[in-house]
């Protein structure tokens, strides 16, 4: 019956998905549900939090709550995700407290009931900027280009020259996509890098919000004879940048390579190969 009913809840809207949540608590099929969470095998725990996700049964939330940093993945991810569909104000320190790295699935699992959520929940998503484990960081920092929180840039800026090198390579990637052009700076500096992944990640940021500083990094990149891959990122990204420094670069250029990949920057038809 638990499951017909909630087979039928995901299928209904409205006015009948209340009766049907109605029906689940007279036939005292929530206390099923609620009990199945104190179960030694995972997968009745894990059966018991999908129910009480489903219908809404937002007295268990203290009990899922207790699940969130269990030592079993799937248990984990679903008590998360129940919590964060049911709670009345959608509190991100469970994420931020977790002991356990957040998979990409889990990512993106959390990402979907999210971007739902923020449209009618207030979000804390700088909470995660402090969390206790590296995944948990990265995880806010795509959060913040994801859903377009400009406003949190100003605590990523103070955050980007402390933290380590991958956690700079996501901030790269957000203030990329958004567009932050202040922070050209940090862009300069992490072009300097001796991490070539890190000067990578900052390459394709400054085609977007570099500055004449940024310009004439690139060309001393571009003058260390790179490999052919990097030519093509940094001559890219300076043309993108300042057209007429380009331009100059080429013109007294005798790099057979360079000229080949230039040739086919400024081809149109190649323009997305």
């Amino acid at each position: 019956m638990i499951e017909k009913i909630i087979s039928l809840n995901k299928k209904m809207k409205g006015d009948f998905k209340d009766k049907l949540k109605s029906l689940y608590k007279k036939f005292k099929l929530d206390v099923i549900s609620i009990q199945n969470l104190n179960s030694k095998r995972w997968d009745i725990v894990t059966r018991g939090l999908v129910e009480i996700n489903e219908m809404d049964l937002v007295e268990a939330l203290p009990q899922v709550r207790e699940l969130t940093n269990a030592s079993n993945f799937y248990i984990r991810s679903q008590s998360i995700a129940t919590l964060l569909n049911l709670s009345e104000k959608v509190d991100l320190s469970t994420i931020k407290k977790q002991s356990y790295p957040l998979s990409r699935w889990q990512q993106m699992n959390y990402l979907r009931i999210i971007k739902y959520l923020h449209i009618q929940k207030s979000l804390k998503i700088d909470t995660l900027f402090y969390g206790e484990n590296q995944t948990i960081r990265l995880f806010g920092y795509k959060l913040v280009r994801m859903l377009g929180r400009v406003e949190l840039v100003g605590q990523l800026a103070e955050l980007a020259p402390n933290v380590d090198d991958v956690e700079k390579i996501e901030i790269l990637k957000t203030y990329q996509i958004i567009g932050i052009h202040t922070e050209a700076t940090f862009v300069n500096q992490c072009l300097r890098s001796e991490n070539p992944d890190l000067v990578v990640a900052a390459a394709k940021a400054s085609g977007v919000i570099g500055d004449q500083v940024s310009a004439h990094i690139l060309i001393e990149l571009l003058n260390e004879q790179p490999n052919f891959q990097l030519k093509m990122l940094f001559l890219e990204n300076l043309m993108k940048l300042d057209q007429s420094m380009y331009q100059d670069y080429i013109s007294k250029s005798n790099d057979l390579e360079l000229n080949q990949i230039h040739a086919h920057l400024v081809d149109p038809l190649l323009q997305h190969v």
